[in-house]
């Protein structure tokens, strides 16, 4: 018996989208993410450039230092097979594109509405573009990333319906 099963790719937040006073957010729906172990610096390996924050981009693609032998390389969804295939140069690689998706928030206000359920200072003087951190928001593990006209965040796809609910409630009545 044959099952012929037709699978498509769907993002968890397809076609949510947040515009509130001096904030917008989005998802960034099926971004390529491999995750990448080894104890070597891989923004040198890969970017050709050392850097003293946690992200380092080029062109449309970034690496993310997650810990000290863990990193995580965003790409376009068209780019893994290759990138698996390089990167493996350097260490062990997992696909792990389907575990978070990513939402980007814009505006002056984003960091007063990330402050609402994050313990993490965002204040620009702490938190500069190429600034990349682990915490929770709202309860919820995220990944912050700070991008130079956008703060993305990686979160778990089960809980992006979640995540998204929060911004919205979060955005309302901004001081």
């Amino acid at each position: 018996m044959t099952v012929d099963l037709d699978l498509v790719a769907r993002s968890p937040l397809a076609d949510w989208q947040l515009h509130a006073d001096g904030v917008a957010a989005r998802e960034r729906p099926l971004l390529g993410q491999l995750s990448v172990r080894t104890p070597r610096d891989l923004r040198r390996l890969v970017l050709g450039a050392e850097g003293s924050h946690a992200s380092q981009r080029r062109q449309v693609e970034q690496v993310l230092r997650l810990g000290p032998d863990e990193w995580l390389v965003l790409t376009p969804t068209a780019d893994l097979g290759s990138r698996t295939t390089t990167l493996r140069e350097f260490g062990v690689v997992t696909d792990v594109s389907g575990q978070r998706t990513a939402v980007e928030l814009t505006g002056p206000r984003a960091r007063d509405v990330l402050a609402r359920g994050c313990a993490i200072d965002l204040d620009p003087s702490v938190a500069p573009v190429g600034t990349c951190v682990s915490t929770l928001l709202a309860q919820t593990g995220v990944i912050v990333l700070v991008e130079p006209e956008a703060i993305l965040l990686l979160v778990r796809s089960s809980f992006a319906s979640y995540l998204a609910r929060w911004l919205e409630d979060a955005s309302t009545d901004l001081d």
